[in-house]
């Protein structure tokens, strides 16, 4: 289990059998439900763990 930054690009590495358009709504669906942090913008983007949720 990886703890820290990481990014789509790195989960889509990881799991590669996930379409990109998967990927995408699994984060967004995390980030809504307050699990992961976004931060940045475009190819700077990365998700961390939420301090709500640890």
């Amino acid at each position: 289990m990886k703890i820290g930054k990481f990014t789509k690009s790195e989960i889509m590495e990881l799991c590669p059998g996930l379409s990109r358009s998967a990927v995408e709504k699994s984060l967004r669906e995390l980030v809504e439900k307050n699990v992961i942090v976004k931060r940045g913008v475009g190819r700077g983007t990365y998700y961390l763990r939420s301090d709500s949720f640890v």
